[in-house]
């Protein structure tokens, strides 16, 4: 999984200022693929990344789209697994460190230190670019440039 790459196909919807634009439409696989987290469908179920790319694309362009598997490993930890950790971690303090602690302040206690992590991963996300900051366009598949790696 760690060195595996993930791809979709997808449509160049615009290209300005070295960020393109792909829409990735879901196909019936999407259901049970582990790298939803990822692809967060938008209301018409469809899906928009802004990738950075400074080549020529045109709007229509068909494109391959890929992230690496340990990129999502990373992702996963970050937004899954360092959360659930904190609340083992902050119940069981508070449950065995102050003894009049009850579970459900222990509880509430460690729901408030997990906003504050997400507020902060919020925060950095924005600051730092989001996940699609990550993703590569491969391939160009269109009628001027037939199967052309790029990067």
């Amino acid at each position: 999984m760690i060195n595996e790459e993930i791809s979709e196909r997808g449509i160049v919807v615009k290209n300005e200022n070295g960020i393109a634009e792909v829409l990735i439409k879901p196909d019936k696989e999407c259901g049970e693929c582990t790298a939803k987290l990822f692809c967060k469908p938008a209301e018409n179920n469809s899906r928009i990344f802004r990738i950075p790319y400074k080549h020529e694309l045109l709007p229509g362009d068909e494109v391959s789209v890929s992230i690496t598997g340990n990129l999502l490993v990373k992702i996963s930890l970050l937004l899954y697994g360092i959360p659930l950790l904190i609340i083992v971690c902050v119940v069981s303090a508070g449950m065995n460190l102050i003894g009049t602690m009850t579970e459900l302040l222990s509880i509430l206690l460690s729901f408030g230190i997990i906003t504050i992590y997400y507020g902060i991963l919020y925060t950095r996300n924005k600051r730092n670019g989001s996940i699609t900051s990550n993703l590569k366009i491969t391939k160009i598949y269109s009628e001027r440039s037939e199967n052309k790696l790029t990067r």
